[in-house]
């Protein structure tokens, strides 16, 4: 018996140690074992935490879809693209406040999210906690704004008690291998930090831009197109309106302009969603009425596409041109060159 005991004893210690091992490689080399939206992230995490020096007189935020649309360049002034691959007006909102503590609040803002960005935070606990881009006491405050709104959990495909939140929030933190397994197999079998570094090269040099899907066309719809009815969610609707609050209150010009879809989208889009999104956006508009609010989905031909969801450079530059002549009076071309 005492044997046994020794033995499992023994084989606790080493599994433990296994297991810290691999969370302590999994914090010394990142960008080594995530998949490509990290080294993103990672940048758009730096910007937020850095003084620049010229100051960026426009920052376009939203998700990957106007990641890929709009070129920095392109647009008048000194433009830094904060976008994020499946984020939501929660990662916008929080990056504001940090961006805004090193630097002052920009010219005017391009503001651009996806219709499925404003109804699920679907890469929450897989990207925004995962990768660390915001600090415990932010996550926090979501989980604390989402009971004080009475927001459903599931609605936000969280756990429904505080305590399942922040065991599911360490877990990340702490690197546990049960949430990381993925990544660390496909990092055996397919390295990732020469590949992530160039990831991260570009963005950086693009001024957070970078592209995702490059065929010449994409003749499949977006995801929008599974859903019947546009409903957007309580909390990402509460973290839109603090956004754009905090805009308004600092005296932003702002422009809400949804990064543009393909035709085989339009074509199989419900109408029913195409109205409720619509109405959405003209609520919007009501609300801040200094604020220049585009309410209807704009859409192109399938060959600006590179994938379903993504511009490629062909579509990137005639939407990049399109904003930049439609709303060159609110952004700012004082500052020159780059």
């Amino acid at each position: 018996m005492r044997q046994m005991i020794v033995t499992g004893i023994r084989g606790s210690a080493i599994g433990l140690l296994a297991v810290g091992l691999v969370s302590l490689y999994i914090a010394w080399r990142p960008m080594a074992i995530f998949n490509p939206e990290y080294p993103m992230w990672r940048c758009q995490e730096q910007f937020i935490h850095t003084t620049h020096n010229p100051a960026f007189t426009t920052l376009v935020m939203g998700d990957s879809a106007v990641k890929a649309a709009l070129l920095p360049r392109g647009l008048p002034g000194r433009v830094h693209s904060l976008t994020l691959g499946g984020g939501t007006a929660v990662e916008l909102y929080y990056s504001l406040r940090t961006y805004t503590r090193h630097n002052p609040y920009p010219h005017a803002v391009v503001l651009s999210l996806s219709p499925f960005h404003l109804m699920f935070p679907a890469s929450y606990f897989d990207r925004t906690v995962k990768f660390n881009y915001l600090d415990f006491s932010q996550l926090m405050e979501v989980y604390d704004t989402m009971e004080q709104a009475q927001v459903d959990p599931a609605s936000l495909r969280f756990p429904v008690s505080r305590a399942g939140y922040v065991m599911k929030v360490m877990e990340y933190r702490l690197n546990g291998f049960w949430r990381f397994r993925g990544e660390l197999f496909n990092h055996l079998q397919e390295p990732r930090l020469d590949a992530n570094r160039r990831i991260a090269e570009l963005t950086q040099r693009n001024h957070g831009h970078n592209y995702f899907g490059m065929f010449p066309h994409a003749p499949d719809p977006t995801i929008e197109c599974d859903y019947a009815h546009f409903v957007p969610n309580r909390l990402l609707t509460i973290y839109l309106v603090k956004l754009l609050d905090d805009l308004k209150a600092h005296n932003v010009r702002v422009a809400v302009v949804p990064a543009p879809f393909n035709q085989a989208s339009q074509a199989r889009m419900h109408q029913d969603f195409t109205n409720e999104y619509e109405q959405f956006m003209q609520l919007l508009a009501g609300k801040y009425p200094a604020f220049r609010v585009t309410t209807q989905q704009p859409y192109y031909p399938d060959h600006c596409f590179g994938d379903p969801r993504h511009m490629n450079p062909r579509g990137a530059a005639r939407f990049t041109a399109e904003v930049a002549e439609t709303y060159g009076d609110i952004l700012d071309d004082s500052a020159g060159g780059r």
